[in-house]
């Protein structure tokens, strides 16, 4: 199941035909995010990806509220057995879930509610993104640091937590789904974790929300690397060993975060 951003509809879309050819076997996943709910719609989104894993179709990000689902499920299908399925997955008073099948007219109504949702979005995606703005309008600041280097973790945190909130791991389990729920205004990254590489996390949290201000770091600062890792949507690169200068300088440019705020 794909994962698609709010500013770039053309693939989801793209469903369309496809879905017209088998019409009895494609049903339509509305998702809104209750006003009781401290999950943003982020990680809903993960929680949508890991229920239909492996069922072909996309997930979209309308914004802060809504998501669209069209997934590919077959004909045998029961929307009462499926929506209490999904809504157990959930987490609690989380949101709302309103299952259909598939219908011309329906699909339809899709592509003109897309087509409004692009209008809306200004020329900057990531200033538009409905995750840019959550993490924007909240008072508290957030940072994440994935880095097995004990002495490197703790330099991140020291500097970061007389300013807010600071999520640390010596390795890569948990951080993607951590992102998601918790949307920290920087990550830093590690290139080379335990269980995984900090560039595969890097593309895994972009895919939920392209923009997320990502830092890589590594000890190794070859051109390679540092072009790789900007190529690939980080906003910068952090060679090792640093100082709380360097730490400041991101602090300073990440664009959620108001330096001149009390």
């Amino acid at each position: 199941m794909e994962v698609l951003s709010y500013y770039n509809p053309t693939r989801f879309l793209g469903l369309v035909p496809k879905i017209k050819t088998n019409m009895s076997e494609w049903w339509v996943v509305d998702v809104a995010l209750t006003g009781e709910t401290a999950h943003n719609v982020g990680y809903i989104t993960l929680k949508l990806k890991e229920f239909f894993k492996g069922r072909d179709g996309a997930i979209f990000i309308c914004n802060r509220k809504n998501i669209l689902v069209f997934a590919h499920l077959g004909n045998e299908v029961c929307s009462d057995t499926l929506s209490h399925d999904l809504h157990g997955k959930m987490p609690k008073y989380s949101c709302a879930a309103n299952i259909s099948e598939a219908t011309t007219e329906g699909l339809s109504k899709m592509q003109l509610r897309l087509g409004d949702i692009v209008k809306d979005v200004a020329n900057d995606p990531v200033l538009s993104s409905p995750l840019f703005q959550t993490r924007k309008e909240r008072k508290e600041k957030i940072f994440m640091v994935a880095e097995d280097d004990m002495f490197m973790r703790s330099i991140v945190t020291k500097n970061f937590e007389p300013r807010g909130k600071v999520y640390e791991f010596p390795h890569a389990d948990g951080v993607v789904e951590t992102y998601l729920e918790h949307l920290p205004d920087i990550v830093f990254l590690d290139i080379h974790l335990p269980s995984n590489s900090g560039m595969n996390l890097l593309q895994e949290i972009l895919s939920f929300d392209p923009s997320a201000y990502v830092v890589i770091m590594s000890a190794d600062s070859v051109k390679e690397n540092v072009l790789g890792a900007k190529k690939s949507g980080a906003k910068g690169f952090l060679a090792k060993p640093f100082n709380k200068e360097r730490l400041d300088e991101f602090y300073g440019k990440c664009p959620s975060i108001d330096v001149n705020a009390v």
